[in-house]
């Protein structure tokens, strides 16, 4: 999802309490928006492809334990965004991405909106986890319109530098 569509959902749903759900399930209540960062990407990958993007991501805390007493209402979520494009310049085309350890996990990992639901007195953020991907085969798989392994992949042609 880009972050002028999450924008907009947050405008409409000011008052809703705004709850990120995970496959394990609902973010604890009280948990808190601690970072958001723009990111420009500059990448090459295994074939020798350079691409370029930028994305928006969210970090999010969660208490150690489900003892909160409420979520965060997506006007305030709404604020803290505004007040962070006030002072980084957040590119409104960017994907959104939020960065979110669980309990259960032993690390940080990212994830990427799904679908927004509106509940009674939610908005709902279904996320779902990233994924690797190698692009040359992938690129290669749409131009010949067959499956290729990725070792075939990985030779750049002659006018591209390997990764």
């Amino acid at each position: 999802m880009q972050l002028a569509q999450l924008l907009s959902q947050l405008t409409q749903h000011a008052a809703l309490d705004l709850v990120f759900e995970f496959d394990h399930g609902p973010i604890h209540k009280d948990y808190h928006l601690t970072e958001v960062l723009r990111v420009q990407v500059d990448a090459i990958d295994c074939g020798g492809t350079v691409d370029r993007w930028s994305e928006t991501v969210l970090q999010l805390l969660e208490p150690q334990a489900e003892n909160g007493m409420r979520y965060m209402a997506a006007g305030k979520a709404l604020a803290i965004l505004t007040g962070s494009h006030e002072q980084i310049e957040l590119d409104a085309a960017s994907e959104v991405l939020l960065e979110y350890k669980y309990s259960a996990a032993s690390a940080a990992q990212r994830f990427h909106i799904d679908t927004l639901q509106v509940t009674p007195g939610q908005l709902r953020v279904k996320v779902r986890g990233t994924a690797t991907q190698c692009k040359a085969a992938e690129r290669s798989q749409s131009k010949r319109g067959a499956s290729t392994s990725t070792s075939n992949c990985c030779t750049p042609s002659a006018n591209e530098t390997p990764a």
